[in-house]
C-alpha cells in the first residue's frame, strides 16, 4: 500500500493518492459500478464499528480485530473474517450477557423506564398520568355517591352528596373538570372547600383558573361566617372565585337565593332535599363568565353584549320565579295556574342559561378553528 499526504480541512478528509496492493480488495470493489463509493462504505463501516468498540465491555478485544482489518486490507485471510463474524455475531446478540448489543439494551431500557415514569414530573407522560388519575378518583367518587343513594333517601343523605353531582353534570357540559375534595388535604393540611372547578384551558387561556364550592348545612350558619369560610376555602384550593351554597333553615329563609360579594364571592341558598338544578347553573355561569371575561374580551370570540343580556334575563327570571313559589303560600283556586307559570318560567330560565352555555362552549371550538387557521 502506497499513501500520499492525507489532507483533512474540518469534516472533509482529503487523499491526493492512494494505492492498495490487495488481489481481495480489488476483487470486492471490482463489483461496483463505483468503486470509490464502495471503498467509503468500507472505511465508514469500519470506522462505525470503531466507534460502537469504545463503549463495549470488549474494547480491547475488538480494537485487536479492528488492527487485524487494517492490515487485512492488505491482506485479508480466512481466519481474520472468520474472527470478525464471530465478533459481530456475539456482540450484535441481545441474549448474550458479554455483548455490547445486550449492554445497549440495557442502557436503552433504563433510559426509556426514567423518561416514561409518569411519577416524573419531566415525564411526557405525567400530565396524562394526573388527568386520567383524577378520572378514576371522580367515577369512584360518583360510584360511592351513587351507593350511598341507593341504601338511603336523599333527606337522610349528605349534603355534600347531594350537590357534588349536580356541580359536576353542570362542570361536563361546559368542557370543565369538577373534583370532590371534601375529605382531601392541601399542603397546610387543611380541608376546607368541597369542590373545585378548573375551568376549560381551551376557553380561559390558561390551566389552573379555578372556583371552588363550599357545601354547608349548619344551623348557626351567618353570612359574615359563610364569607369567611369560602375565603378560606378559596385560599386553600387555590381558587380565583367561590360560591357558597347553605341550605335554607328557620336561620337562612330570609336570605335571598344568591348574593353577590367582594372578591368574586357568591352564596346561594338552596333547599337540601330539592336543590335548585338552574340556581346552581346560573351560579356557576355567571361565576365562569366573571373569571374569563377579560380573556374573552381579548381573544373577540364571545358576543360580549348577548351573553349580559343572557345573565340579567336569567336574573330577572330567577327573581320571578322565586316570587311565585312564595306566594304559593296560602294559595288555594289560583294554585295549579301558578304552579303552571313557574314550570313555564323555569323552562324558559333553562333556555337562557343553555343558550349562555353554549355561547361559552362555541368560543372554545372557534378558538379552535382559528389556531388551525394560524398554523
Amino acid at each position: 500500500m502506497k499513501q500520499d499526504k492525507v489532507i483533512i480541512i474540518k469534516d472533509e478528509v482529503s487523499i491526493e493518492s492512494l494505492r492498495i496492493d490487495n488481489e481481495e480488495l480489488a476483487r470486492h470493489l471490482n463489483e461496483y459500478e463505483d468503486p470509490a463509493n464502495e471503498l467509503c462504505h468500507l472505511i465508514l463501516g469500519g470506522l462505525q464499528i470503531a466507534s460502537y468498540a469504545k463503549t463495549s465491555a470488549s474494547v480491547a478485544q475488538i480494537e485487536d480485530v479492528g488492527d487485524r482489518i487494517q492490515e487485512g486490507i492488505e491482506k485479508v485471510g480466512d481466519k481474520a473474517r472468520k474472527d470478525i463474524e464471530n465478533l459481530l455475531l456475539t456482540h450484535t446478540d441481545p441474549n448474550n450477557s458479554k455483548s455490547l448489543a445486550k449492554a445497549i439494551v440495557d442502557i436503552a431500557s433504563a433510559q426509556f423506564i426514567k423518561e416514561f415514569d409518569p411519577i416524573n414530573a419531566d415525564s411526557p407522560v405525567n400530565q396524562l398520568f394526573e388527568r386520567l388519575d383524577k378520572i378514576s378518583r371522580t367515577i369512584e367518587h360518583q360510584a360511592g355517591v351513587k351507593e350511598a343513594s341507593d341504601k338511603s333517601s336523599k333527606k337522610g343523605g349528605n349534603f355534600n352528596q347531594v350537590m357534588s353531582p349536580i356541580i359536576q353534570t353542570i362542570a361536563a357540559s361546559h368542557a370543565d373538570f369538577s373534583e370532590f375534595v371534601d375529605a382531601v388535604e392541601t399542603d397546610t393540611g387543611a380541608k376546607v372547600g368541597d369542590e373545585v372547578v378548573t375551568i376549560n384551558p381551551d376557553f380561559s387561556g390558561t390551566s389552573d383558573l379555578k372556583f371552588v364550592f363550599e357545601f354547608k348545612t349548619a344551623e348557626k350558619t351567618s353570612q359574615a361566617g359563610a364569607l369567611r369560610e369560602l375565603s378560606e376555602a378559596m385560599k386553600n384550593r387555590e381558587a380565583s372565585a367561590g360560591i357558597f351554597v347553605v341550605n335554607r333553615t328557620s336561620k337562612t329563609e330570609k336570605w335571598p337565593e344568591y348574593s353577590f360579594y367582594s372578591g368574586n364571592r357568591m352564596i346561594v341558598v338552596v333547599d337540601k332535599d330539592n336543590p335548585d338544578i338552574n340556581l346552581i347553573r346560573f351560579a356557576y355561569t355567571h361565576t365562569r363568565w366573571t373569571l374569563t371575561r377579560e380573556q374573552i374580551t381579548d381573544l373577540k370570540l364571545i358576543d360580549e353584549a348577548r351573553m349580559k343580556y343572557l345573565i340579567d334575563k336569567a336574573q330577572d327570571e330567577l327573581k320571578f320565579i322565586s316570587k311565585i313559589k312564595s306566594s304559593l303560600t296560602g294559595i288555594a283556586t289560583s294554585h295549579e295556574e301558578a304552579v303552571t307559570r313557574v314550570g313555564l318560567l323555569e323552562q324558559s330560565l333553562s333556555a337562557t342559561l343553555q343558550d349562555a352555555a353554549n355561547l361559552l362552549v362555541q368560543s372554545c371550538e372557534e378558538t379552535e378553528k382559528q389556531s388551525e387557521k394560524v398554523v
